[in-house]
């Protein structure tokens, strides 16, 4: 298995989950251009969707691109979620896009390196069920 790869194993697919991730989140942040909503699952792999709104992009082959860019960034930084021993097996983790024009790809990697970051700094804080 590739140490970078993204396979369809954590690709967040379930409607449920996905209903479940914007109806009770356990954290948001934002970097521009992007909005990261996590929330923590029961099991599984760290899982990640993409979401480019129309109303946002118009054309498809914008949107494409965003996606293309966020979910091409997410596949390489992910190991700065994942290098901690600390954080949940179950991580269900939505990036929404907020720009109204297509950026380019070292600004859409810097929000995504702020926004994992940040999701991992907030999963350490929170405090164990005991405290």
């Amino acid at each position: 298995m590739k140490v970078n790869g993204f396979p369809k194993s954590e690709h967040l697919c379930l409607q449920r989950d996905i209903d479940a991730l914007f109806a009770h989140p356990d954290g948001r942040a934002s970097a521009w251009p992007l909005r990261l909503v996590w929330r923590q699952a029961d099991e599984g792999p760290c899982k990640m969707l993409v979401s480019v709104a129309k109303r946002h992009l118009r054309h498809a082959v914008d949107r494409n691109l965003a996606k293309r860019q966020v979910r091409e960034h997410y596949r390489l930084n992910k190991f700065l979620l994942q290098a901690s021993d600390a954080l949940p097996e179950g991580l269900h983790l939505a990036f929404i896009w907020m720009a109204d024009a297509p950026v380019n790809a070292e600004r859409v990697e810097k929000s995504v390196t702020h926004l994992l970051k940040a999701c991992r700094a907030a999963l350490h804080q929170t405090p164990s069920p005991a405290q």
